[in-house]
């Protein structure tokens, strides 16, 4: 089982995660997940028994994985599907912030005033989004990246492990930002950043 996965399920209590179908690309790990899941499959074999009265988790692990994340969100939702927000009661949280679906927020993040999640995006552990951040759909923000105020991530970005992104700043869509990178200026879409620092002025 990947870390995602079990980050997330080290997150619910025996009770929840008994009546929870846990969605993977294959079908991994099935004896040990199916201890604690109800069910634990592939998309496919899901979407034909198409019952849609369980609690489903997007448990495709992110970078490198995340086109396959997205991908089966997209599939589910053509499908009428909802998925659940993991939200760690270990990550500080303001209560203005908006959620899309598929968010999951890892222990240890901090999200501050003003910021909207857009659907399908991993925030991992130790990471900072400060006050006012827009974060477009199916974005990773690796474990330790620091976002400081009024920032913007188009659609598909990652941003790196340690990585700053400088207060206003916007980045493109299917932006990379490599682990340790500072950036202080807007990011085209499809850039690649890697290093200590980066500034077009």
């Amino acid at each position: 089982m990947g870390g995602l996965a079990k980050s997330i399920l080290s997150e619910f209590d025996l009770d929840f995660t008994r009546n929870l179908v846990l969605i993977l690309k294959e079908a991994v790990a099935q004896k040990s997940l199916e201890i604690i899941c109800k069910k634990v499959v592939s998309e496919d074999t899901f979407l034909v028994n198409n019952d849609k009265s369980y609690k489903i988790i997007n448990a495709v692990g992110a970078r490198p994985h995340m086109r396959n994340r997205e991908l089966i969100h997209e599939k589910f939702k053509n499908n009428n599907f909802k998925f659940l927000n993991s939200l760690s009661k270990h990550a500080s949280i303001a209560g203005d912030v908006k959620f899309g679906e598929d968010v999951h927020v890892l222990p240890g993040a901090v999200i501050n005033a003003g910021t909207n999640i857009g659907d399908g995006t991993v925030i991992s552990s130790g990471s900072i989004l400060e006050h006012d951040c827009n974060i477009g759909q199916h974005i990773h923000i690796a474990p330790g990246a620091v976002l400081c105020g009024e920032v913007e991530i188009g659609h598909g970005s990652y941003i790196g492990p340690g990585a700053v992104i400088g207060r206003g700043v916007t980045l493109g869509c299917n932006v990379i930002i490599g682990a340790n990178s500072t950036v202080l200026s807007h990011v085209p879409a499809t850039e690649k950043i890697y290093g200590v620092y980066y500034d077009k002025v």
